[in-house]
């Protein structure tokens, strides 16, 4: 069984089946076994061996699409429907970080998205131009210049443009949409104990969990006494998420969050990166570390998160120490 039943057509290529992105390595060679030119499904299956040359094909900058790969090397198949059924990848669940606090609302789920987007990708003609440089077949033999001239007739050969199918749904759906999600439990876990120190570190939408403590903080009436927040964007005008919520909720009046402390990496000449803000509060979070039993969670990409790692290794001063807080839940990474 391939799809969950019962499943109408529909339903199983509009929630199932993922008819954006370009087949892989192994689902294009299934696909060539579809291809009725011999000559075309061998140069399919070159093509598919080259990984360096499908890597360029996929990835940034070009990120061909399924269409455009049955178009420009498999324009002979002939897939049956049971066939393209099986054969065609699977939609991939997407997991976001919950920015609510269940203590505030438990009816509501907040959720921080960054619709995954990327502008000016290189036109079909520059594509397959370095396809055919490489020694790869375009359309069974077509010439670049003569595709490129079949898509200059339909304004084609401009620079292209990719949205992400899942965050562009969630940034542009209307009030009242309905959704089919899953809610699993999050490795983030508040200490039991209100006078824990807090350590939060979070990057653009790495921000949610934090957002989700700050909440919680509030739910519990601000009874945390030592709670420090480190967000990192590019700019306070510009990717500041939560600024007016975030600088309340760390007022004098409000209390949440102890301390907010801001990287906006380019604000000035030079980059500032929450890592650099870590060393600049290295005597507070040494001690609330290693006299107080703080906690540590960290969100953000995985590039930002070794940072902080081999920046905390230097402020605690050991990788043990590190590894340590890993293996006793006293520090907790979300990475992507």
């Amino acid at each position: 069984m391939i799809f969950p039943t019962p499943c109408t057509l529909r339903e199983a290529l509009e929630f199932y089946c993922d008819l954006c992105h370009a087949p892989s390595k192994a689902e294009l060679r299934k696909f060539a076994a579809f291809v009725e030119d011999a000559e075309e499904r061998e140069a399919v299956l070159t093509l598919a061996e080259d990984r360096d040359m499908y890597k360029f094909l996929t990835g940034e900058g070009v990120r061909l699409s399924l269409k455009e790969v049955f178009e420009f090397f498999l324009p002979s198949a002939k897939v049956d429907l049971c066939s393209f059924l099986q054969i065609v990848a699977r939609q991939r669940s997407r997991s976001y970080t919950i920015a609510s606090s269940r203590k505030e609302d438990n009816q509501v789920i907040g959720l921080c998205v960054k619709m995954a987007a990327e502008d000016m990708l290189q036109p079909i003609s520059t594509i397959l131009k370095e396809v055919e440089s490489k020694g790869h077949r375009v359309l069974g033999g077509a010439s670049s210049s003569r595709v490129a001239g079949q898509y200059d007739a339909r304004n084609d050969d401009v620079p292209r443009s990719f949205r992400g199918s899942c965050s562009s749904m969630l940034c542009t759906m209307e009030a009242g949409s309905r959704l089919k999600i899953q809610v699993k439990h999050s490795s983030f876990r508040l200490p039991k104990d209100l006078s824990t120190p807090i350590l939060m570190v979070g990057v653009g939408t790495g921000v949610a969990p934090f957002r989700a403590f700050t909440r919680e903080f509030r739910a519990e009436s601000s009874l945390r006494p030592k709670t420090m927040l480190l967000f990192g964007c590019q700019r306070s005008d510009v990717d500041y998420l939560y600024k007016e919520e975030l600088e309340e909720a760390s007022s004098e009046e409000e209390g949440a969050l102890s301390d907010l402390v801001l990287a906006f990496s380019r604000a000035q000449q030079h980059k500032v990166y929450v890592q650099d803000k870590l060393s600049e509060k290295a005597a507070e979070i040494s001690k609330w570390i290693h006299e107080e039993g703080g906690h540590i969670y960290v969100c953000g990409g995985t590039t930002m998160g070794a940072s902080v790692r081999s920046a905390l290794s230097v402020l605690l001063g050991s990788d043990d120490e590190v590894a340590t807080l890993l293996s006793t839940g006293r520090y907790v990474e979300e990475l992507w």
